[in-house]
């Protein structure tokens, strides 16, 4: 099958060269490089004019990651196209092993799990996402769970048919300026089987200007119209493809309806500008909600590091990072397992600071605030 590499970069330059170098070091022979520069101001361009011939540039204003997705797939001829965040890098077998899966039948894409890099490109131990990812038909999932329903990993995990991406393709470009990849991955299982993947295949780079780690408040913002823009996006194509879906169910289930509950309690809980310990496995991506401050938890040079390895590392971190200035630890549900897997953590937070407020959503431990001190 030939295959095409989408690399899309907006002022990526710094990670550029090694994202294009793990595109052209592909162990599979037919595959193309496409590098889509959405109008960058850094020196982007001159790295993607110095590969020459090697590369199919594609240079364009700036339009935002739908636009560019848009113009790498008119550029590109794959059976199978991969879309590559500049700051991503795929590993050599990436390529073929996607190929293989995709050969034949009805699939509509294939996806892996992200190994975590650092900014200086060394592994960190971690993956994303965490939770295994499923493969097989899945449209009964997203039919009767809706946007958002099925795991997957972000971009750079993936590989989709072209068969799919006809389908779908041009997306909206004023709609996903961002998170073009929301877009596909939720239309894709209604269109084939999603077939998996064990093994990284790609090196998933975190260093402090990723979307992922913008403010909470950003993030709830620009995800507030996701679930309901997505929902009459699902139900169109439910219908063009005779799938019988359940969208009175949707809201329950959805992630950033969750999360903006869960904003709204810590912000009923917590005083204004208080600063707070953060659990949540780096699920939420918040450093601020409404004028209070989120710290990750554990940290390493301001970056969640990871789960602790044990209860004594978990209590010394804690102790570290709680003072006359934080005074409250807010616990997220992806993050609840942690109460069970730290049982002396568990313990300290009950008897040390006590619960301030529980859901299904978040637990905050810590003094609940007096009456007047707290606002949205």
């Amino acid at each position: 099958m030939n295959a095409s590499i989408v690399v899309n970069n907006y002022n990526y330059g710094r990670f550029l060269r090694d994202a294009i170098d793990s595109c052209l070091a592909q162990d599979h022979p037919e595959t193309e490089v496409i590098v889509v520069d959405d109008g960058s101001g850094d020196a982007s361009r001159d790295i993607i004019r110095s590969y020459g011939r090697e590369i199919t540039p594609v240079l364009k204003e700036n339009g935002g990651q739908g636009s560019a997705f848009n113009a790498g797939f008119a550029a590109s001829r794959g059976d199978v196209v991969i879309y590559l965040d500049a700051d991503d890098r795929l590993r050599p077998t990436a390529v073929a092993q996607a190929a293989e899966r995709l050969a034949g039948g009805d699939a509509a894409k294939a996806h892996w799990p992200l190994a975590v890099i650092d900014a200086g490109g060394e592994l960190t131990g971690e993956t994303i996402p965490k939770e295994p990812l499923p493969s097989g038909d899945l449209r009964s999932v997203v039919a009767d769970r809706g946007p958002f329903s099925s795991v997957s990993p972000p971009t750079s995990g993936n590989a989709w048919t072209r068969r799919f991406l006809d389908h779908v393709l041009p997306m909206p470009e004023g709609r996903y300026r961002i998170l073009a990849d929301c877009y596909l991955l939720d239309l894709a299982p209604l269109f084939g089987t999603v077939e998996r993947i064990d093994t990284p295949e790609t090196d998933y780079r975190v260093h402090g200007d990723n979307l992922f780690w913008h403010s909470f408040d950003a993030q709830v913002w620009r995800h507030a119209e996701l679930p309901r823009l997505h929902a009459e996006l699902l139900m169109h194509h439910c219908r063009e493809l005779g799938i019988s879906a359940s969208p009175e169910r949707w809201a329950v289930d959805s992630w950033w309806e969750s999360l903006e509950a869960a904003a709204a309690a810590i912000a009923d809980t917590l005083p204004l500008r208080a600063s707070f310990v953060l659990v949540d496995d780096c699920r939420w991506g918040m450093d601020a909600t409404r004028d209070r401050r989120a710290l990750p938890f554990p940290a390493r040079d301001g970056q969640y590091a990871g789960p602790p390895a044990g209860d004594d590392e978990a209590l010394e971190e804690l102790d570290r990072t709680l003072g006359d200035d934080v005074r409250f630890v807010v616990i997220g549900w992806p993050s609840f397992w942690w109460l069970e897997a730290y049982p002396r953590l568990s313990e300290h937070l009950d008897a040390a600071l006590g619960l301030a407020f529980e859901d299904e959503r978040v637990k905050i431990f810590g003094p609940r605030a007096p009456v007047g001190s707290v606002g949205r």
